[in-house]
Parts: C-alpha cells; sequence; structure tokens
C-alpha cells in the first residue's frame, strides 16, 4: 500500500480506498488503511456506518469535493433518520469500543480458526485483520483448487446450525466472517463449535447438497 501511495504521488493520481465493508473499527482501526500508514485522497464508507440502517458516505479532499456544484444527487441522500442513526453510531464506536478489544477478539477468533484448519483438510487458508476473516477451502491442499461448492455447503449447514456467514472471492471459496465489533468470546466459541460441526457434517455426507444446489451464488 505505501507504494501504491508513491505511485499515484508521483503520477498525480488520487488514491480513493473503499471501505465499505472493512471500515468503523472493523480491523482494529477506525479504517484499514490506516495499518499501511498512509492517508488517502478519498474514502468510500457505507455498511458498517449506519450499524444496520442503509447510507453511505464519501470522505475525501476539499479540492475533490468542491471541484463542483450538484454532481453528487441521489433521491434518497441527506436521509434524516440514517443521517442520525449514523451520527450515532459514530458516538458509540468513539466512546464505547476500544479499537485494542477488537484487535484482541480477531485474534482469538483467528487463532480458533487455525485450529479448525488443523482439524479439518479443507480449509486452505486463514487471514484477515480485526474482525474481518476469511476461511479460504480448498480440494487440495497441494494445489490449492478452490472448493467452491463446499464452501457453500458450509455456509449452508452453518445457517441451519445457526451462524450466519456467506461465501466470497472470485472463485466463491472463501467463507467471509465480519461480526459485529461487540461480539464476545463466548459468541466467538459458539460461532467455532458451529462451523466445526458443519465441516463434520460435510465429511460424513450429512449435508443435502441438492439443496444447497438451490442457493449457489446467493
Amino acid at each position: 500500500m505505501p507504494e501504491l501511495r508513491k505511485l499515484c504521488d508521483r503520477f498525480g493520481i488520487y488514491l480513493i480506498l473503499d471501505e465499505v465493508n472493512v471500515g468503523m473499527g472493523r480491523t482494529g482501526k477506525w479504517f484499514a488503511y490506516e495499518h499501511a500508514n498512509i492517508e488517502a485522497d478519498a474514502v468510500s464508507i457505507a455498511k458498517p456506518l449506519g450499524g444496520g440502517v442503509p447510507i453511505s458516505a464519501v470522505v475525501a479532499r476539499k479540492e475533490i469535493l468542491d471541484c463542483g456544484h450538484a454532481l453528487h444527487l441521489f433521491t434518497a441522500s441527506g436521509n434524516p433518520i440514517s443521517s442520525r442513526a449514523a451520527l450515532t453510531n459514530i458516538e458509540i464506536i468513539e466512546h464505547d469500543i476500544r479499537m485494542e478489544d477488537v484487535t484482541e477478539k480477531g485474534n482469538y477468533f483467528k487463532e480458533q480458526l487455525e485450529e479448525l484448519k488443523k482439524k479439518h483438510d479443507m480449509i486452505g487458508d486463514v487471514r484477515g485483520k480485526g474482525l474481518v476473516l476469511g476461511v479460504e477451502l480448498v480440494e487440495d491442499q497441494v494445489t490449492k483448487e478452490p472448493a467452491a461448492e463446499q464452501t457453500a455447503a458450509i455456509c449452508y449447514r452453518a445457517y441451519e446450525l445457526g451462524l450466519l456467514v456467506f461465501y466470497v472471492g472470485i472463485h466463491g471459496n472463501v467463507i467471509e466472517i465480519t461480526p459485529p465489533l461487540i461480539i464476545t468470546k463466548e459468541e466467538i466459541n459458539q460461532a467455532i463449535a458451529m462451523l466445526d460441526q458443519a465441516f463434520t457434517d460435510l465429511k460424513d455426507g450429512k449435508i443435502n447438497m441438492d439443496e444447497v444446489r438451490k442457493y449457489a451464488g446467493w
């Protein structure tokens, strides 16, 4: 990321970063790019900004936002309910959430996922920062061939067990785990137990793959 910042500076290019899914404290800092010790020229924010209420925003340098008039209009822009919810959410994160706690819980979650990796050969990689985690499923530990159908099956079975996760990635073989910042270690343990059960059920042939295929690509 620092090299990208240098490249943009060299050629006079604005560095615009997408923090829609990873901003607002999810990685243990307000914005994920802060881990790289750089500054962005513009940042997009959305999902966690409203804490469940639909809202999005762009934060940028003055010369970018003031470059024209009435160029950024939408039907629902400036919605007072969403705006109030976002402001309240920011206040809660500022006063009630410690970024150190997010980092600690994220590290704990990742450690437990690494333990699952030792138990289930299908898990090819565990990665992420803070409470933005990914579990990549593969057909083979050497070739790393994506296990897309199995990933969908794990998400489907986890849902049946009471855990909401979904799959992402260009091959659809990465389980994305982005819990709320207030998740507890007890809840993390419950999530790990449900994932463990889902992997075991898949291995034992207890998941109805015909049902899973109906939802493939959701």
